[in-house]
């Protein structure tokens, strides 16, 4: 992952999703800069915050592996030694 985060972190971030139609919908996670929603809304789009999918993320690091899944979602991520 960019930035050194966790997979933790990674899957608890704002997060966004260009919906073809209706057109021009972006839609948001709260936790969003302000200053970039008033950028996207000057550029013409038109922004709705709200929930959508549930994200989980397994990866590996160091050669360890670590499994997350996002705070606001549904689901458990856990890595299971198989031996």
């Amino acid at each position: 992952l960019l930035y050194d985060l966790s997979a933790e972190e990674a899957v608890n971030l704002p997060r966004f999703h260009h919906q073809l139609w209706p057109e021009d919908q972006i839609r948001v996670h709260e936790g969003f800069d302000p200053a970039t929603l008033n950028t996207l809304q000057d550029m013409g789009y038109n922004i709705k915050e709200s929930n959508f999918g549930d994200l989980h993320l397994i990866m590996q690091q160091n050669g360890k592996l670590s499994a997350a899944s996002e705070a606001r979602g549904r689901g458990k991520a856990v890595v299971q030694s198989v031996k």
